[in-house]
């Protein structure tokens, strides 16, 4: 499979897993890191950190979203940008 193929299947699997409450968020957050990519590995972080929110985990919530700050500051990206990258498919 081509890699930019492979990619558009990690990023539905992705935001399937994140979808669904959380159960799978492990998984989601496992297969971003598998694939290196930025894009990928951003909704997983914004997302855990807002599942984090909901139940009440403060420490563990701020520690997502410092992970998806830094990784946005490490490869330049805007972080306003890739919040609306599920609504753009």
């Amino acid at each position: 499979m081509p890699e930019h193929d492979r990619a558009g299947f990690l990023a539905g699997e992705l935001f399937e897993a994140l979808g669904d409450g959380g159960a799978d968020a492990t998984e989601a957050l496992g297969l971003a890191e598998e694939a290196g990519e930025p894009q990928l590995l951003f909704p997983c972080y914004d997302g855990l950190a807002t599942l984090h929110l909901d139940l009440g985990d403060q420490a563990e919530a701020e520690r997502y979203l410092t992970l998806a700050q830094d990784l946005c500051a490490r490869a330049g990206l805007d972080p306003d940008a890739l919040v609306l990258l599920p609504f753009l498919g």
